[in-house]
């Protein structure tokens, strides 16, 4: 039996949709950028399903403890922990799920109607079924990930390797290329893509075998819906638990700077705790946007009585100092 046949005969791992009905035209992909400082953290979702222990969530510069029932906002910093399994219902027709052991960032990013996910690490599923024409809902690892409308893909980010599972519906490849992120191709169904250390994408006609034994069990079932709209829903607050360390932070500094281009608004008020500066200026060369931050450059001297701020000893003429 080939690894297609085992992958079909595997609990729960049946298409939801048909692909022949997924004949519209698909939207051009937009290129994920940093939203501007006046971007708001408008798209939400509601967390359906959260089995194992509480996760985390960074939220502005607090970190917070979550469980079924809290909202995820854009710009949110969400951190599982080992036997979680988060499901999230997002605007705009798609369903997320999170694995365990898993970091990812909402991007905040402007003008785009749909939600992105950057993972960091670990294991994001996504589900899109959005009506009309609506964006793509996209997640993407630092070298590789998907976009869809309608469709389902699984991506695993490792330490040097992101790998895309897509598994029904359409969906676009996308890959990440030191500070841009572009559409690649539409895939086929079951088609599976591997990338390490920025090397070309290998592709695979089905997934491989250890992606499928290391997948998250619950992945392999549909993703459950429309939990966040039953009667017996509340929407939950998640717990404050303190401000954010530097080591709470410190991988997400270094993301490409395209994506972390809010972090400095975002997190400069924790300069003011001594270890966290301390921190931030020993590893400045990581992220140099912050150095004018840490060390402002002096003020310019005060003008003189005629409005200049010039030395005049610069601006006198040998002749005049030799009279």
């Amino acid at each position: 039996m080939g690894p297609l046949h085992a992958w079909h005969r595997a609990p729960g791992l049946h298409r939801r949709r048909a692909a022949a009905a997924l004949s519209g035209p698909l939207v051009a992909l937009l290129l994920l950028a940093a939203a501007p400082p006046h971007a708001q953290a408008a798209q939400t979702g509601v967390v359906s399903v959260a089995d194992g222990p509480p996760f985390s969530i960074i939220r502005g510069d607090k970190l917070l403890e979550a469980t079924k029932g809290v909202r995820l906002l854009a710009g949110d910093l969400v951190e599982t922990q080992p036997g979680n399994f988060v499901v999230a219902e997002l605007p705009g027709g798609a369903v997320v799920a999170f694995g365990p052991s898993t970091r990812l960032y909402l991007l905040e990013l402007a003008d785009v109607p749909t939600s992105t996910f950057l993972v960091l690490r670990g294991w994001l599923k996504l589900d899109a079924h959005v009506a009309g024409e609506g964006g793509l809902h996209r997640a993407i690892g630092l070298q590789l990930g998907g976009g869809v409308r309608q469709g389902v893909f699984v991506l695993h980010v490792a330490e040097h390797r992101d790998e895309v599972f897509h598994e029904t519906g359409v969906m676009t490849l996308l890959l990440r290329d030191d500070a841009a992120t572009r559409s690649e191709r539409e895939s086929k169904v079951t088609q599976f893509f591997t990338r390490e250390d920025r090397n070309p994408v290998v592709v695979a006609p089905r997934p491989a075998a250890p992606f499928v034994a290391a997948m998250p069990v619950p992945f392999r079932d549909t993703l459950p819906e429309g939990l966040a709209k039953s009667q017996n829903a509340k929407v939950t607050e998640p717990k404050l638990i303190r401000e954010v360390s530097y080591a709470d932070i410190a991988d997400w500094l270094t993301i490409p700077r395209d994506w972390r281009g809010l972090f400095v608004r975002r997190f400069r008020g924790r300069l003011k705790d001594r270890a966290f500066f301390s921190a931030m200026d020993a590893r400045l060369s990581l992220y140099p946007e912050w150095t004018r931050i840490l060390h402002p450059p002096p003020p310019p001297p005060p003008p003189d009585e005629n409005g200049s701020t010039a030395d005049r000893r610069n601006t006198t003429s040998p002749t005049s100092e030799n009279k």
